[in-house]
């Protein structure tokens, strides 16, 4: 399996499909998650595009150190992956945590993006607040702490479930659920800190790359109000609700959630993938 160096003794998995020629879009994942989720959008867009996809540390296929894992480093493994890979200019498609990630790369290092897709993300936060009231309390939190501390399956269950609006079939939950797992327990339960105490408001007015913000109306983990906030505060920022879905566009929504994705791709402009993976 392919994996790239983000600092010593830390390798993430990663894995490049597609049309070289094409435009390149870096899909991350959000908390527990893994590569395989966008595994609707890869098979359907790599056709004419240079997709990316790979796990963040502690996640799926990817080196699991024990230490931090605040927004700041998962950004900082994405620039040191980005880089060696010679990855150019990519739209950055961020799910739910990889949104809070993506809004992070994007107010520090927007000349690397064409444009930033967050996806049902935790941003500008993730707990409720008096500015958005909606969402976990950060007590709420404390208790899925404990609760991925002691009762982790029962809990990513129950988590999995919540995900969803449409009704999906037994097997897409499973799916789910067996990739949440393979997450390290202490990867999730840092994540989760980041989650609950990281605000990144201040940051929103410092993104000034194309940016979409793809929600599901029906979402119980981010709700909504965290999309309509975060479009509000990013300098012309489009929200694109998703109507008949919940936390997981991508897949209760995938046709629409994939038309979408292409139409904003296509309204920045093309850049060579520059990948050492392409090179003759």
């Amino acid at each position: 399996m392919p994996y790239v160096e983000v600092e010593p003794g830390v390798q993430l998995f990663y894995e490049v499909r597609g049309n070289p020629r094409g435009k390149t879009i870096l899909f991350v994942h959000g908390w527990t998650m893994s590569h395989d989720v966008w595994e609707y959008q890869v098979s359907e867009l790599a056709q004419d595009y240079h997709t990316v996809v790979l796990d963040l540390r502690g996640h799926g296929d990817s080196d699991k150190p024990w230490g931090s894992y605040s927004y700041d480093v998962f950004a900082k493994d994405i620039r040191t992956a980005v880089q060696k890979l010679g990855l150019g200019k990519f739209t950055f498609v961020g799910w739910s945590l990889g949104g809070a990630i993506g809004t992070l790369y994007a107010a520090r290092h927007a000349s690397e993006l064409n444009g930033l897709v967050s996806v049902d993300g935790a941003v500008p936060y993730f707990v409720r607040t008096s500015a958005i009231p909606a969402g976990p309390t950060k007590d709420e939190v404390n208790r899925w702490i404990d609760q991925e501390s002691s009762q982790r399956p029962e809990f990513t269950k129950q988590f999995v479930d919540s995900m969803f609006y449409n009704s999906v079939g037994a097997e897409t939950k499973l799916w789910i659920w067996d990739i949440c797992m393979k997450a390290s327990w202490n990867a999730a339960i840092q994540s989760l800190i980041t989650l609950r105490d990281t605000d990144l408001v201040k940051l929103l007015p410092n993104v000034k790359v194309p940016t979409a913000v793809f929600h599901g109306a029906h979402d119980t983990v981010v709700p909504y109000e965290f999309g309509q906030f975060t479009a509000g505060k990013i300098s012309n920022a489009k929200l694109v609700p998703f109507h008949r879905s919940g936390h997981v566009p991508f897949i209760e929504e995938k046709q629409k959630f994939n038309q979408e994705l292409t139409r904003f791709i296509e309204q920045q402009p093309r850049q060579r993938p520059k990948s050492r993976w392409f090179r003759r």
